[in-house]
């Protein structure tokens, strides 16, 4: 088992752990270092994620850059087999409103979705207009934050070896599973 991320070493990158009923999320206040608007049809980004525990993931959240256009939808998928792979959607739900620039964004699901310890999933975000932000060669490690891991790139989670910093270029919503190379996309999900 991989030791937790010690937060006091990367300051205000985690949630602290909501122990008892709150909502938790694996980042919080980290920077992106690149915000990209790269003239594609559009991209979906994505993290895979597992919990320690069985709970519900209630939507998803993202960063944006200091610019923001277009529509913006979060997903939730299962994954169903190793990357680059194949997912089920069980959630999706369009941004009704502009985002916040220069910061993160909550997506809330109209039914919160049921999750399964140990068993991986991933969350997305499509930006019609093909923005995104990133920092690279994030996930070499493991990231935990209480009852939510993020595995390293390549690991092994649920049977399936599995991406992390995955993507999907196209001009609409799909399973994002082309690798970006341990990038981070700063997409994340609201866990209870």
């Amino acid at each position: 088992m991989v030791a937790p991320f010690a937060p006091a070493l990367i300051s205000g990158i985690f949630n602290s752990d909501t122990g008892g009923g709150g909502v938790a999320s694996l980042f919080t206040s980290e920077t992106p270092t690149g915000d990209f608007s790269d003239g594609t049809p559009g991209i979906t980004t994505g993290i895979t994620v597992r919990f320690a525990v069985d709970g519900v993931v209630t939507g998803v959240r993202f960063y944006t850059g200091a610019a923001v256009s277009g529509t913006y939808i979060g997903n939730l998928w299962s994954v169903d087999s190793s990357d680059p792979g194949t997912g089920t959607v069980l959630a999706t739900k369009t941004l009704g409103t502009t985002p916040t620039t220069g910061g993160w964004n909550s997506i809330t699901f109209d039914t919160p979705v049921s999750v399964t310890a140990g068993v991986a999933y991933r969350a997305g975000v499509f930006s019609d207009a093909g923005r995104y932000v990133t920092t690279p060669s994030v996930f070499g490690s493991d990231l935990v934050n209480g009852n939510i891991t993020a595995d390293a790139s390549g690991d092994t989670v649920g049977g399936f070896s599995i991406f992390q910093g995955v993507y999907r270029i196209d001009s609409s919503i799909g399973y994002p599973n082309s690798t970006g190379g341990g990038t981070n996309y700063f997409v994340d999900v609201l866990f209870s």
